[in-house]
């Protein structure tokens, strides 16, 4: 670790992540590689705080946005009227129209009961969530939209 050596709180990593991205990001006149680095981090904190922290910090730090998902949605947000909806393990897109085959090319699938197309993570591959409402999934696991326009909160 090099930059969240004195973090004590998950209020205090995100705090200095925001900061940290404020510094670091190319769009902000820092270096990809850097930034990088300070995205590992803090995955690999966010982690710490899932599964050592207290209560309501495992709570917050399982809801935060895992690398592989903000990669893809840094791609996602390029796509006009693309609705991004984030719940548990799994990305869920509405509205896909002309970038379907941009969609699928991604590993999004298709999903008939919720008529949307899905991507899970690896860890809820396999997961039985078609046999529940769009409704039902979001009260179990939480929901959260992305904001297109302000996007740079997911990645930083």
């Amino acid at each position: 670790m090099k930059f969240f050596t004195e973090v004590k709180t998950l209020d205090e990593l995100k705090k200095l992540y925001h900061k940290l991205c404020r510094k670091y990001h190319p769009d902000m006149g820092g270096d990809m590689e850097t930034m990088q680095k300070v995205n590992n981090e803090y995955d690999e904190m966010i982690k710490y705080f899932a599964t050592h922290g207290n209560k309501k910090e495992k709570e917050k730090a399982s809801k935060e946005v895992p690398e592989k998902f903000r990669k893809i949605i840094e791609k996602l947000i390029h796509f006009s009227d693309i609705r991004i909806e984030i719940i548990g393990g799994w990305i869920w897109l509405d509205n896909v129209g002309k970038y379907l085959r941009k969609i699928q090319g991604m590993g999004f699938q298709y999903s008939t009961k919720q008529k949307r197309y899905y991507l899970a993570d690896d860890e809820t591959k396999g997961g039985r969530a078609s046999r529940y409402s769009m409704n039902r999934i979001r009260d179990i696991y939480g929901s959260q939209f992305v904001d297109t326009i302000k996007v740079a909160t997911l990645t930083c």
